[in-house]
Parts: structure tokens; sequence; C-alpha cells
């Protein structure tokens, strides 16, 4: 504790004390300190803080004191306060919310690379069905998926990503030297009552692709639900006869090995947006993550394999 605020709390108690020992005596201090600390600031001031007769009591220009001290001591609490609360910002990860299931591991990557070159912490949740409100959004800087309508958030509208179904080795009708398929009526004929393979906890996406298949007649029997569109597609590996909806970017970090097919679904069919949310007024170093994340996400939704 520094000597004001010792100084300041020996004049406060002196109200309640008789004498200069009392005070000492309250405060656990002892009396020649408390009588030297008072000694030295009336000299430095030239004045008399404390007058010493028995009730000892505060002299105008101790009152004075008591007053300036109170205020340098609360200026003091108020810029500690607000230099902590900008240590905790800056040491406190950027929080990075993903509402799409395919989004998770290629965000992951991208924020693993750009610690490894910013020295940034980042914390990444999945934010499967997420609803507009305060308190599911509070904690977070960046939320990446499907397009917020908050006053709170700024967004980065980046080009749809193919969808494709997919199409393990095993298959029935899989062609090893090639990559895709075209996308034909004949396969969606084929596909009634065919095993699916959807994603648990993703109710919001599981009804879209039950909606969008259901509108071109399209049976599907959903097999299993999973928890990620990585294990997904080792299910359906693991099955017979089965698909998935998945991007390329997922299957190839699942199967590096390409040894799969996909077949692309038209727009008009199924797709999903991709958009950057990020709140307003951010920080620097959020907007320098998010400019990150774009120009990432930019090459990865637009390159051709």
């Amino acid at each position: 504790m520094n000597a004001n605020r010792i100084l300041l709390q020996i004049l406060k108690t002196v109200d309640y004390s008789q004498t200069i020992s009392d005070v000492a005596s309250q405060l656990y201090l002892s009396q020649p300190y408390i009588s030297k600390l008072l000694k030295e600031t009336e000299s430095t001031h030239n004045v008399v803080l404390v007058n010493r007769t028995k009730p000892i009591e505060l002299t105008d220009a101790g009152k004075i004191m008591v007053n300036g001290l109170q205020a340098i001591i609360d200026e003091e609490d108020r810029l500690n306060d607000s230099l902590n609360f900008l240590a905790n910002q800056y040491n406190h990860p950027i929080r990075i919310g993903v509402t799409d299931p395919f989004m998770s591991s290629i965000v992951t990557e991208l924020a693993t690379k750009y610690y490894e070159e910013f020295q940034q912490k980042v914390q990444i949740s999945l934010l499967t069905d997420i609803t507009n409100n305060k308190e599911t959004l509070g904690g977070t800087d960046i939320l990446i998926g499907r397009r917020l309508l908050d006053s709170r958030f700024e967004q980065i509208e980046l080009p749809q990503r193919q969808l494709n179904l997919f199409v393990t080795n095993h298959c029935n009708g899989y062609q090893p030297d090639h990559l895709y398929q075209k996308f034909s009526t004949d396969f969606f004929d084929n596909m009634n009552m065919s095993k699916y393979v959807g994603l648990s906890g993703c109710d919001s996406f599981q009804h879209y692709v039950d909606m969008s298949f259901k509108k071109e007649n399209i049976k599907l029997f959903t097999t299993i639900l999973v928890p990620s569109a990585a294990d997904a597609l080792r299910a359906v590996n693991n099955l017979s006869q089965a698909t998935t909806i998945t991007t390329f970017s997922t299957a190839k970090q699942t199967f590096p090995n390409l040894d799969f097919n996909l077949i692309p679904l038209p727009a008009g069919f199924i797709s999903l947006d991709t958009t950057i949310n990020f709140r307003s007024g951010t920080s620097s170093d959020v907007k320098e993550l998010v400019q990150f994340l774009r120009k990432k996400l930019l090459v990865l939704n637009t390159t051709a394999v």
C-alpha cells in the first residue's frame, strides 16, 4: 500500500480516535511510524493536519487533505481498472463461433496457422442452430456460417460453397478414375430409400436437407446421426449403399487419398451461404483476423479441384 493510501486511512481514523495511539491500534501500525508520516507531510505542505490535543481532531488543512487524497486514490483506481480491462482484452482469446457443420475443421486449421504467424490466441466453438439472442452471441467476436440479422455485427459475404453427395469407394457406381461424377436425375431415382447419414445437433441443417430431398420426391432413410461432418463420411464408409452431403474440403481432410467420388448438387437444389459476421467497433486484432479468414476462405470457396 502506498503512502497516500496509508495517510488517508490515518486521517480518516482520527475522527474515531482519542489519541495517535488509538489510531495506531486500530490500523495495526506503530505510533512512531504514524507520527513520522504526519510530520513529514505537514512539513512538506507547511500545514498542520491533526490537532494532537486530546481528543485529536482534523484541522481544516487535514479535511482538505482527506478530500484531495480520496480524489487521487479514486482516480488511481479508475486508471488501474481501465488498464486491467485492456490487459484482459489483449490476453483474452478471440472467440469464433461456427454455425456451419462443414466449416469447423477448416476454421480450426486456419486459426492454427494464424496463431503460428501472429501468436494470437483463438477460441473456436461449434454453435449449431444458433438463435440471434444476446445471451448466445454476447461472448462471440466472429461468427462464421449463416448471415446474422443483428445490428451489433457487420458482415462479409463469401461465394456459396459447392455441396456434394459422397460416394464411397465400395459403393456401387464408384468410378476410381474420376473424382467427380456428373449429377443426373437417374442417380436421384436410384437414391430412393438409400441410407443417409445425418448430423446430430444440427436440426436446422438436417431439416433443410430433408425438405430439399422431399421437394425432389426422393425418400432417404436416415440410418444414423453423428456428431460431425467427418464422422458422417466415416459412417458412410462403413455402410453399404449409403451417402451423406459433404464438401470437397471435408472429404479431402477425412480421406486424403481421394479414394471417393463426389456428385455436385445443383445450387437450386441445396446450398449453404458463407458469411463472416464480426462485431461492430471491434478491436484491431479481431479485424486483422477477419481479413485473414476472408482471404483464406475466399480462396477455398472459389478454387476448383
